[in-house]
């Protein structure tokens, strides 16, 4: 019977012979689990009365075999579908859900735990996920997890019960990698070159200029990726003359030195690629600007010469000077040395106009300077007032001198007609038009230094920027 009051037959376990008091065995019976009670019944003889034994003396509890079973599990994220391997980002929540299968999977109870682990073989538990309760098969999800930046290995384990047998879902099936959150960067950048640092800064035609960005931000320190540093020739970063890039590590990149053999004023703009970790970012157009100056340039003889010549009272002489570009005339030397004379000699340096090849109309003087017996042998240098913007062209460089002579000397080299020289009053100032000369073959140690106007860039060759 399956109830204790013996009214609902199982089944019958057959009819037996009595003899001499003996009672054979029932038949055996194979019964489904469950809790079963048997009982017996005797019909009496002439000499017996019948007898039944006593419903639910006799209890049978049949267990169920244990069956296998399977634990499959999906990692889902707070939002979207699950998967087996998720990449998340950083702050994400995520839980799990297992699936329990088998022979008597759907009526399953027990408790299925999950676990988070730092390893594939999943021995480095990193945090619980929780313990739920099974119930008709059915496993509800974990615990939400929100874990830092990694790779993280999930793994479910269901008790089992006495239908089936304890599993344990495969540790790695369950990948879940945590991406770290972009960081925001800033991107501060200098200018070095000349002996110069910082976001302005001013150099000479042909000098090397590097460019240095530094990052900053919660992840810069580690930064890795690319710099790129655009040079434009506009502040508004629309003409774009030349890019180089550079590897950033540490939060740190800088350029190699690049060229400019232009002068003219650039403008700089620095981006970052971003990585991994951190935001791409960019400077703001123009932060840094570059200043090129033409490279001053000479015109006449910059050596020492062989000769001697004393400075005469009153007197002025040029030798010729070609400028092959539009220029700004800035100071003429003059290479001087002392004489046995003492005494003080006033010199002025002049600059004259050509007309046919030969010194024309005054174009400007010089500051005075004053040479004694004293003096030390060298160059002097002396300097226009108002340097002298000038077009291409042949022109006359020289020195007019006061009324003392023999004090100092000028030197020179002999090279023919170089010289042409005539008397004029000191005080009275270089004549406006030079004048009737006299010509010789002095080429004096005198030169004009000048800047010439920006050129046309002719190339653009390697770490150079025109």
């Amino acid at each position: 019977y399956s109830d204790s009051q013996c009214s609902k037959e199982v089944t019958s376990a057959g009819e037996v012979e009595v003899a001499s008091g003996k009672v054979p065995a029932s038949e055996t019976k194979t019964l489904a689990p469950g809790t079963y009670y048997w009982q017996a019944s005797y019909l009496g003889d002439e000499n017996n009365e019948k007898s039944v034994s006593k419903c639910g003396s006799e209890v049978l509890t049949v267990t169920q075999i244990p069956k296998s079973t399977t634990l499959s599990t999906l990692l889902y994220p707070e939002e979207g579908s699950g998967s087996e391997k998720l990449t998340v980002k950083e702050g994400t929540r995520v839980s799990d859900i297992a699936t329990l299968s088998g022979e008597n999977a759907s009526k399953a109870t027990g408790k299925v735990s999950y676990k988070v682990y730092s390893d594939s073989q999943c021995s480095k538990e990193v945090t619980s996920a929780g313990e739920v309760e099974v119930s008709g098969g059915k496993v509800p999800a974990s615990e939400t997890k929100t874990l830092a930046p990694g790779t993280y290995y999930w793994q479910a384990s269901y008790s089992g019960d006495e239908a089936n047998k304890k599993s344990v879902s495969e540790c790695g099936a369950e990948v879940e990698t945590v991406t770290q959150t972009l960081k925001p960067t800033k991107l501060t950048t200098s200018l070095s070159g000349g002996g110069q640092s910082g976001e302005k800064i001013t150099v000479k035609e042909g000098e090397g200029v590097t460019d240095r960005a530094t990052l900053s931000g919660e992840n810069a320190s580690t930064a890795t990726g690319t710099a790129t540093y655009n040079v434009y020739g506009d502040s508004g970063c629309t003409k774009l003359l030349g890019t180089v890039s550079s590897a950033v590590s540490g939060g740190k990149s800088e350029t190699s030195p690049l060229t400019f053999v232009e002068a003219g004023t650039y403008y700089w703009q620095v981006s970052y690629s971003g990585d991994e970790n951190n935001q791409g970012s960019e400077d703001t157009c123009g932060a840094e600007v570059l200043t090129v100056t033409p490279k001053p340039s000479t015109c006449g003889k910059t050596t020492v010469g062989k000769s001697s010549a004393s400075l005469l009272a009153n007197f002025k002489r040029v030798n010729q000077c070609t400028l092959h570009v539009n220029a700004t005339v800035s100071e003429l030397s003059i290479y001087l040395t002392p004489n046995a004379h003492s005494g003080t000699q006033l010199i002025k340096g002049i600059f004259y106009g050509d007309s046919k090849g030969k010194p024309a109309g005054l174009l400007g003087t010089t500051v005075q300077l004053t040479f004694t017996g004293k003096s030390k042998a060298g160059w002097y240098h002396l300097a226009f007032a108002t340097p002298l913007k000038l077009p291409a062209g042949n022109y006359w460089i020289g020195m007019i001198t006061g009324a003392s002579q023999y004090v100092g000397a000028e030197r020179y080299d002999s090279v023919a007609n170089a010289q042409d020289s005539n008397t004029n009053s000191y005080t009275a100032g270089a004549s406006k038009t030079f004048g009737s000369f006299k010509t010789t073959n002095e080429q004096m140690s005198l030169y004009a230094t000048f800047t010439p106007e920006v050129q046309s860039c002719a190339a653009i060759r390697p770490n150079t920027i025109c």
